[in-house]
């Protein structure tokens, strides 16, 4: 009865001081086999259940997902039981929008691998990236299809990258990258540049990415004079929730010996605006062969 009580006036109040929020007055949080609907005012609809009610938010548990969303009530048309609003499901996987409904921002980084960037748009403004506490990354993306990334190896190695690309179609993704490596204190050492070109077939929930480019070292501190070999990066991504992802990549190195191969097998756990990398690195020329690795990535 003050569950019903407290909805009532909560009701009133919505209304008045948010124009268009409707909120059901036989809802009861205490009834968990009580199922409700949520719609939002660009559309979105939800099937679960209403577990608190603030002056300006509310906790939704949506359906199969393990945590509560938190809405402002500015962002929502109605919530009440199911079949008092027309309801029509969505695909949750495909939203990627799992605490931040409203903010394309904070999505599921799944446009980033290990060794190459993919062409896919992605509508995220920047992100800091840590790997083992020796790689440090900010990246910017200052529209969908250009992307600039300053970094730093421990101790003393600089590292620039810069993409662009476009979209052909919903699944053709095309564009080209270069990574370049500077060394801070010896300004004669043989470091690398990569440029490459991309090829992405997929969508933000499963891709192939295919890169092919060139491992140079200057030589002389002189563009002109350089050492190339063809570096080729084959990865994939799929993202089985709207939390959790599985991605993939190889790269080969045709240098004068044999064919070098470097593949990578990752996990990806993502919750607001952190993910978390883990999974492992293959060096099949060294003596161990194969290495963990873990890292970490904040939106902002």
């Amino acid at each position: 009865m003050k569950t019903r009580l407290l909805l009532l006036l909560l009701s009133v109040w919505c209304s008045c001081g948010y124009g268009q929020t409707i909120i059901g007055e036989d809802l009861d949080f205490a009834d968990p086999d009580q199922k409700h609907t949520l719609v939002t005012k660009r559309g979105d609809q939800f099937l679960g259940h209403l577990h608190w009610l603030s002056n300006d938010s509310l906790g939704f548990q949506i359906a199969s997902l393990p945590d509560t969303t938190v809405f402002q009530l500015a962002a929502v048309e109605y919530v009440g039981l199911l079949g008092t609003q027309p309801v029509v499901y969505r695909d949750l996987d495909a939203a990627f929008v799992p605490d931040y409904a409203d903010d394309p921002r904070y999505s599921l980084p799944f446009h980033l691998l290990n060794y190459s960037a993919t062409a896919l748009p992605y509508a995220g403004k920047g992100s800091y990236k840590n790997t083992m506490l020796a790689v440090n990354q900010v990246d910017f993306t200052p529209n969908e299809h250009l992307g600039i990334t300053v970094g730093a190896f421990i101790p003393a190695i600089f590292m620039i990258k810069v993409r662009a690309h476009v979209s052909l179609s919903d699944i053709i993704h095309v564009g080209g990258a270069w990574h370049q490596y500077l060394s801070v204190f010896d300004q004669d050492s043989r470091l690398p540049s990569h440029p490459y070109a991309v090829l992405t077939v997929g969508d933000h929930k499963k891709y192939i990415n295919i890169t092919y480019g060139f491992w140079m070292y200057n030589d002389n501190n002189s563009f002109f004079d350089q050492e190339n070999f063809p570096l080729i990066t084959l990865g994939a991504s799929y993202a089985f929730s709207n939390r959790w992802r599985f991605f993939a990549e190889a790269a080969a190195l045709f240098s004068n010996e044999s064919p070098q191969v470097y593949p990578t097998f990752f996990l990806s756990n993502h919750k607001r605006q952190r993910t978390l990398d883990f999974g492992l690195f293959a060096i099949p020329q060294s003596v161990v062969g194969i290495f963990p690795g873990l890292s970490y990535t904040f939106l902002f």
